[in-house]
């Protein structure tokens, strides 16, 4: 269950990111830094306080594609390492955002460690629709057809004994087709 406090962050939160696409779609990339970096904030009137475990590969992605257009590949390289380096804890299902960071290790030159990270993933969550579908991008093998059995339940998949929600894979996908 989700709280107002919660709901209100949320909204925040990707009306930052999706502010950062239109800056994306008009080259604007000083702009949509901003939006990102202000998408990681938790603004205090919003009555919700940061959580423990933030994922913010979505954010940092932004800033550094956007880094790396404006031709700051150096500082670009640090934002994608910063990715590279995510780790989700393992009480937590691995979303959507997982297929950033194994673009952010393809940007390093790091294929063989994507790879593995890629399986070592599947083995510790063989069940979750969210990961087949990142294996399916990544690998360019047919991730619409996963894409839309996703959609088609609500976001709702299946992992272990649970349901689980990538609240953000919309999201992601609106990034996606901005690159």
């Amino acid at each position: 269950m989700t709280n107002g406090a919660t709901i209100g962050r949320t909204i925040y939160h990707d009306a930052c990111i999706n502010a950062a696409y239109d800056a994306l779609q008009k080259n604007n990339y000083k702009k949509a830094i901003a939006y990102a970096e202000q998408a990681k904030l938790w603004p205090q009137n919003l009555g919700v306080g940061k959580h423990y475990d933030v994922d913010e590969r979505l954010d940092n992605f932004i800033i550094a594609y956007s880094l790396d257009q404006m031709g700051k590949k150096s500082k670009a390289g640090q934002v994608y390492k910063m990715i590279a380096e995510h780790s989700t804890p393992k009480y937590l299902n691995e979303s959507t955002k997982f297929c950033l960071q194994l673009m952010a290790l393809e940007k390093l030159g790091k294929t063989q460690e994507a790879n593995n990270l890629l399986k070592e993933a599947l083995q510790h969550e063989p069940n979750n629709q969210y990961l087949k579908w990142v294996e399916a991008k990544y690998k360019n093998n047919n991730p619409e057809k996963i894409k839309k059995d996703i959609l088609a339940a609500g976001n709702e998949v299946q992992v272990y004994d649970t349901k689980f929600v990538d609240t953000e894979f919309e999201l992601l996908l609106g990034f996606l087709k901005v690159l």
